[in-house]
């Protein structure tokens, strides 16, 4: 479509017609696109791989006052709904995990007060323990991170924490 894109033609067609219901059709699913799409009324998001028989219910589907998502648009609206009802720190410990680092609370606890380069002697008063006890814990956390520079650790967190 020349100057416009399936989202401005959805949002100049719900303008006009606001109660035409509109399903995009993509080739893949992609976070942006899906909550513009959601944005400007989109009632379903389906990839073009969809089976015939598939897409003919989708339709009578929206036609009927459902939604229909893809199941990898579905999975990325559920993992942007989970992120909007985490901490900044539950969501770095998530995304820790996805990568296979597996930290306890407490560990997680301390990674996000480093993070914020917060000295062993400023978290130990935080969390109320020893300052050789945040040491142990961040010798551990290390460990797991698979790097003894605090610095490189501090830039590998915050870039997992940013990534989106």
């Amino acid at each position: 479509m020349e100057d416009l894109d399936g989202i401005k033609t959805a949002s100049t067609i719900k303008e006009a017609w606001p109660s035409v219901q509109i399903i995009f059709l993509t080739s893949f699913a992609e976070e942006e696109l899906i909550l513009r799409g959601i944005d400007v009324g989109g009632a379903g998001f389906l990839l073009k791989e969809i089976r015939a028989q598939t897409l003919v219910r989708s339709i009578r589907q929206v036609h009927d006052g459902d939604v229909v998502y893809s199941g990898q648009a579905a999975r990325i609206l559920i993992n942007k709904i989970r992120e909007l009802t985490l901490s900044e720190k539950e969501i770095l410990g998530k995304r820790l995990e996805n990568r296979g680092i597996h930290l306890t609370k407490r560990e997680l606890d301390i990674t996000y007060l480093f993070m914020s380069r917060m000295t062993n002697k400023q978290i130990a008063q935080k969390l109320y323990l020893g300052e050789g006890t945040v040491k142990n814990y961040i010798s551990e956390i290390y460990n797991k991170l698979g790097n003894r520079n605090r610095k490189h650790n501090i830039n590998f967190l915050k870039e997992v924490l940013n990534r989106k």
